[in-house]
């Protein structure tokens, strides 16, 4: 009975730990973790029309839901997620497991040069950070699809998402 106590005394403190660092996150973090509703994970996807040989980003790719909807196309020669909350990066991370690539770390220093498709869905503030170095480093013909907030630029393309959520009902596409 005691071992059992103790047991569960650690998993409490685990879980109270686990919520501190989620905390901790979202306090520090300009982006709030808001996972792309499944309704619209289709739709990105097929706004992204991957070329041969694609390779998909997900910037802030949170549980890495599109990650693995992206591989279970078997379209994409890879797939990297880049996620800086611990807690979200880890569940990306057991949720691709060998299959795709999932960084630890600030997506602004990352570098995405390898990128031929992208997926955003971050805050309007995070996206006008991110343009210019977008426009440094992605290579000709890369496509980004940005959820709910546009880059400064004017898109190629706007899709609307009836019956997404209201948080996630516009797609913005943009082609570099």
């Amino acid at each position: 009975m005691q071992g059992l106590a103790m047991i569960l005394i650690m998993l409490a403190a685990i879980i109270l730990a686990g919520y501190g660092l989620h905390g901790y996150y979202l306090v520090r973090n300009q982006v709030p973790l808001v996972r792309l509703p499944w309704p619209a994970v289709q739709p990105v996807l097929q706004a992204l029309e991957p070329a041969d040989n694609a390779v998909l980003y997900d910037l802030g790719c949170g549980d890495g839901r599109v990650l693995r909807a992206a591989l279970a196309a078997g379209v994409y020669a890879q797939v990297v997620g880049i996620e800086n909350n611990v807690m979200a990066w880890a569940w990306a991370y057991l949720r691709l497991g060998r299959r795709g690539r999932v960084i630890c770390g600030n997506l602004l220093h990352q570098d995405v040069s390898s990128a031929t498709r992208l997926v955003a869905y971050l805050s309007p503030e995070l996206m006008q950070l991110l343009e210019p170095k977008l426009v440094r480093e992605l290579p000709a013909g890369a496509r980004l699809v940005s959820v709910q907030f546009p880059l400064a630029r004017p898109a190629s393309r706007i899709i609307e998402l009836p019956d997404a959520p209201a948080h996630a009902q516009r797609l913005y596409v943009y082609d570099f």
